[in-house]
């Protein structure tokens, strides 16, 4: 799946949206991986999702935190996911 839209009779067509199902809750941040592959969101219940980018498929729910989830980053070779509560 392209993230680019296709060319018809000169005019440019956005691709279709892709909806991310994951917690029910706030949420409070969201990262991209650096190769763009994963999406991760904290969320208000303490889960953090991560999410397949192009596919939009759930891929993990990361559980530990006892509290809200303020923040994440993907380290640079986005190998790890670094959260706080």
């Amino acid at each position: 799946r392209s993230g680019s839209g296709a060319v018809e009779g000169g005019q440019v067509n956005p691709p279709s949206p892709i909806v991310f199902t994951g917690p029910s809750g706030q949420i409070w941040k969201v990262a991209f991986s650096p190769d763009g592959g994963r999406i991760a969101a904290t969320a208000a219940d303490g889960l953090v999702q991560l999410w397949d980018a192009v596919s939009g498929r759930p891929v993990s729910v990361l559980r530990g935190h006892r509290d809200a989830t303020w923040g994440l980053a993907f380290l640079n070779d986005g190998h790890a996911l670094a959260t706080a509560s």
